[in-house]
């Protein structure tokens, strides 16, 4: 049957999703946060140590997200999920945070990254490099020679673009049927975002508001199976409840452990969470209610 208008095509195979989340993950993050985690616990080791804890995380989420993917199989992902176990409120607040703080954030994060790789090539752009390096009181290697600091930089900056492709490919398409100009929004916000701080302020600020509706997302594992216990589960989460469990438990801790660390940036994405609270009340007060009787 094919598929109708303005819907989103199941087309995605294992290949795809994978590639998409192999792009997405090495992107910039995966080669300028190192040296700030090299600052923090002070040997390689430790580093490496600390991407494969990470690694054993995220899998922790992924198996929990399985669940909660097979049992709602609906366009929105988390947004229905939240919907489903916490109500309107913290679905809409996860959509908010993902528009505002998250993937704009992540936009100006990559924007940041791609003008500092960016300089190997076009040394005008050095004074956004400098500058970055400036404020996150760091010092770069430069003494690679001409020609490696060029062939460094030629692969990080196809890194980002290719990061830049993934993430924004489905957003437009998804948002191509709704609301076109959210586009043009996000990207003049992205920019704003982009030269008020440096690339590892910004990623701060975006994994504390992630990290809230991360845990959030995977304690509805629980909820649902409280609230919808005869709903179908093709997969059930592998571990649990040990698995989710975990997942929720080290989330609450990264929040409060970088509200407490990080504070200008981690109160900087709470009250732009928040501030999407006025927003929808607004929206709801707007929409028609359904008569009674």
């Amino acid at each position: 049957m094919d598929e109708q208008k303005d819907q989103l095509v199941r087309g995605l195979t294992a290949t795809h999703t994978t590639a998409l989340v192999v792009g997405i993950v090495i992107g910039t993050g995966v080669f300028l946060k190192t040296a700030v985690m090299t600052q923090d616990v002070g040997t390689p080791t430790l580093v490496m140590a600390a991407w494969v804890a990470a690694g054993l995380l995220s899998l922790a989420g992924a198996l929990s997200y399985a669940e909660l993917g097979a049992m709602l199989p609906a366009a929105g992902g988390e947004y229905v999920y939240l919907k489903k176990s916490y109500g309107d409120t913290a679905a809409f607040l996860f959509g908010w945070q993902r528009f505002i703080v998250a993937g704009s954030g992540s936009n100006a994060s990559l924007a940041s990254g791609f003008a500092i790789f960016l300089a190997a090539f076009l040394p005008l752009n050095a004074v956004w490099a400098r500058r970055e390096v400036s404020l996150l009181g760091q010092t770069i290697d430069w003494q690679f020679g001409p020609r490696q600091l060029v062939a460094v930089g030629a692969i990080l900056f196809l890194s980002v673009v290719n990061c830049f492709s993934v993430a924004l490919r489905p957003r437009a398409r998804s948002w191509a049927s709704t609301a076109v100009w959210s586009l043009g929004v996000q990207a003049v916000w992205s920019s704003l975002l982009a030269v008020s701080g440096t690339f590892d302020q910004l990623t701060d600020s975006l994994l504390f508001a992630s990290w809230i509706f991360y845990g959030l997302v995977t304690s509805s594992v629980f909820v649902l199976r409280r609230k919808m216990p005869e709903a179908a589960r093709p997969y059930r989460t592998l571990g649990y409840p040990v698995v989710p469990a975990i997942f929720v438990l080290v989330s609450a801790w990264l929040v409060v452990n970088t509200l407490v660390e990080k504070r200008v940036e981690s109160v900087t994405g709470l009250v732009l969470i928040l501030a999407g609270l006025p927003l929808f009340f607004w929206f709801r007060s707007r929409s028609p209610r359904p008569r009674s009787g």
